[in-house]
């Protein structure tokens, strides 16, 4: 029989991330799956389109995150804010950074 490794206790299954915008935080979906779809919608980066950040805010963030960032009536470039800071989260960016 081949080694068998039990990394179970690596993993975080029941973890999200979060943003935190004016003391209420929301939660990030960050599983694999929603990682590869956001890459393949972000591509190289450049000119990200409206639909795509309305996509890209769909897969990422909760529903409930959603429905309250909306109560927010963010600025388009404060709303592509949000959304660039938490693929940034997501993708392994540095917590710090994103506060800046």
């Amino acid at each position: 029989m081949s080694k068998v490794v039990d990394i179970t206790d690596r993993l975080k299954f029941e973890e999200n991330p979060a943003i935190e915008i004016k003391g209420k935080k929301y939660e990030i979906n960050a599983d694999a799956t929603t990682m590869i779809e956001v890459m393949g919608e972000v591509g190289d980066g450049e000119n990200i389109s409206p639909a795509s950040i309305s996509r890209l805010c769909s897969l990422i963030f909760t529903p409930k995150a959603q429905k309250d960032i909306e109560k927010l009536h963010l600025k388009f470039e404060d709303y592509s804010t949000v959304v660039e800071c938490a693929i940034d989260l997501i993708a392994g960016g540095n917590e710090e950074e994103l506060g800046e």
